[in-house]
């Protein structure tokens, strides 16, 4: 009996391997957002959801990815979390990024997330927060000139977050929402660039006014092993509106193109080494996306390698 159990999950396992591999190498750009998808209680978290004798816990993680015009994405974080009671908790997020392509190298903190959730009915959890920027947007380059968005390690925005979990059996539905309420300083306009400078390719976005995202999720939790758990996930996020910018003589133009749905493929693979930690690997790969993301928050695909401790 055990041997057979054994061979149902090694065929399950194979199985999402194959699903892995298909969203890796997908064509396509998004697996973009402002930042909610990632957050702790936006995502599903297998480490944690069999334990409640520890109420601490600090994750540390890294991942890699592939933007538009060819930049590849290095960004960090550390993430703490308190356990407040049964239906309460607490969590602070802070990052940074290194965008590296040919003709420039950009390191610099992004953003820092304060937000909470609270179990107020069986199976539900309402999550609230805020991002606050730890760049105002708008980098320049050694001429003085600012540069685009996609060079920015965070997109200078203060948001508001909002949030709904509902679990039932193996099952998550993730709902959120994130709307900036206070706008960037960036000036990017790509006619102040030399005809032959490779910045006059990206969309302008001086005086950018970046739209608000809702975000929908469906995880399923597949446990392998004792130890494993395999979570492919479903993600969407809608662009609400169209994003505006204020072009060189000052007129407010409409960003064509920037509203829209980007959806996703994700798996999660959890596994723990202790009660006390944990690692998961997560790889996103985009199905569907906007025609146009001045945000420069696209990801090709995207790689994520996280640890965390419990105490």
């Amino acid at each position: 009996m055990h041997y057979l159990m054994y061979i149902v999950r090694v065929k399950y396992l194979s199985t999402f391997l194959l699903a892995v591999s298909a969203v890796f190498f997908t064509h396509g750009q998004g697996c973009s957002d402002a930042g909610f998808c990632t957050l702790n209680g936006f995502k599903p978290d297998a480490a944690d959801s069999t334990s409640s004798t520890y109420k601490n816990s600090i994750a540390s993680g890294i991942s890699h990815g592939e933007a538009d015009h060819g930049i590849a994405i290095w960004s960090y974080y550390i993430e703490y979390h308190r356990q407040l009671s049964t239906r309460a908790g607490l969590d602070v997020k802070i990052g940074g990024i290194n965008q590296t392509d040919e003709n420039i190298s950009a390191t610099g903190f992004s953003d820092l997330y304060i937000n909470a959730s609270y179990g107020f009915i069986k199976n539900t959890t309402v999550l609230g927060g805020i991002k606050i920027p730890l760049q105002n947007g708008n980098r320049q380059s050694d001429e003085g000139l600012s540069l685009p968005m996609d060079y920015q390690s965070s997109l200078g925005t203060i948001d508001l977050i909002l949030g709904l979990k509902y679990e039932i059996k193996k099952f998550t539905f993730t709902t959120g929402f994130q709307q900036p309420v206070v706008q960037n300083n960036n000036g990017y306009l790509s006619e102040l660039y030399p005809a032959d400078s490779p910045f006059r390719n990206f969309q302008s976005t001086n005086k950018y006014i970046r739209s608000g995202d809702v975000l929908l999720r469906l995880t399923y939790a597949l446990k392998i092993t004792k130890r494993l758990t395999i979570s492919p996930s479903a993600l969407s996020i809608y662009h609400l509106k169209a994003d505006r910018f204020s072009d060189i003589t000052g007129s407010r133009q409409v960003i064509t193109g920037s509203q829209g749905l980007t959806f996703n493929g994700v798996m999660y693979f959890d596994y723990a080494l202790s009660k006390k930690s944990s690692i998961n690997v997560t790889i996103g790969k985009p199905f569907i996306t906007r025609k146009v993301r001045p945000d420069g928050l696209t990801r090709e695909y995207i790689i994520t390698f996280e640890y965390k401790f419990k105490f």
